[in-house]
């Protein structure tokens, strides 16, 4: 009878502080509805509710040590600064540090570990239909080796569980990486777990966001729809090519704007070259009925 209330007492110090308080209050008012029954002419009710109080005490005793515990592993987990203070704790201590990260992280954590630091499953943490078998391995002066990842993943699949997690204080062989590579099996060693516990610490910045993408900018040229407006020097005509521009102080040539006229043939005369004789390549207006006219003017002579 000893050993059954005291397997009831540490299910209940195992459950949430506030389960087995509220339990003993809800157990104690009961105790008092229960006062008059009687069956028949025997009054059973005195014993009844004295059996009820009685278990409303153990209820009362398992809140307070699970508030005792609570607030012992809220210390422990906030101590766990390095990996040195980690690899300071007692394989218990360490257990408790994992299954308090667990529940920060909104797990509900039961402690199936036995009393030995090499028992096979320490924790099951379960959420939203989730279920993971966790092993906690505080070995400090050896890595974990395959043969370890490979029980655990055994356990795994006998106990149906989505996945499994495999802690230590420690570091894993390289065989045990490449053993769960491609299997729901999570390693975590001292550095990540040291880094885990201060990402679930109270206070802790949350991780930072990634930074938006900045948008690469457009390589278009816009074309302006109207001509950019004209600068004061090239409004005076300062940029017409230099064979056009009329020196200063020099006479303005008159424009001619139409060829002499043979004055036999009355028809505009034709700007030719000399082919031969003494001014050959030299230009000359001849008549375009030639050779029946011979009349020609000078080139030169016209523009005069």
């Amino acid at each position: 009878m000893a050993r059954r209330n005291e397997n009831l007492l540490a299910n209940i110090a195992g459950l949430p502080w506030w389960v087995g308080v509220g339990g003993a209050v809800l157990l104690y008012v009961l105790s008092f509805f229960v006062q008059d029954m009687a069956f028949g002419v025997i009054p059973a009710g005195p014993a009844f509710a004295k059996l009820i109080k009685l278990l409303a005490l153990v209820f009362l005793i398992g809140g307070v040590l699970s508030f005792i515990v609570s607030f012992f592993k809220g210390k422990l987990f906030d101590s766990a600064k390095d990996r040195e203070k980690i690899k300071a704790m007692t394989w218990k201590e360490f257990e408790f540090l994992v299954g308090e990260y667990y529940r920060r992280k909104g797990y509900s954590v039961t402690e199936a570990g036995g009393n030995s630091p090499d028992g096979g499953i320490d924790l099951i943490a379960q959420k939203n239909g989730a279920k993971l078998v966790i092993q906690c391995k505080h070995w400090k002066a050896f890595k974990i080796d395959v043969k370890v990842a490979r029980e655990l993943y055994g356990v795994m699949v006998d106990a149906a569980a989505s996945g499994a997690v495999l802690i230590t204080s420690g570091d894993f062989t390289q065989p045990a990486i490449d053993f769960v590579r491609d299997k729901p099996v999570e390693l975590i060693d001292g550095p990540k777990l040291v880094k885990l516990i201060a990402e679930a610490r109270p206070g802790a910045a949350p991780a930072s966001a990634p930074a938006p993408a900045i948008p690469a900018k457009s390589r278009a040229t816009l074309i302006p729809t109207e001509p950019p407006p004209l600068s004061e020097e090239e409004r005076n005509r300062k940029y017409v090519p230099p064979g056009m521009r009329v020196t200063a102080g020099a006479p303005a040539k008159p424009f001619k704007d139409e060829n002499p006229v043979c004055p036999h043939c009355g028809v505009k005369m034709v700007l030719r070259t000399a082919q031969r004789g003494p001014n050959a390549g030299s230009k000359f207006w001849g008549c375009p009925n030639y050779p029946k006219c011979h009349h020609t003017l000078s080139f030169a002579g016209s523009e005069s």
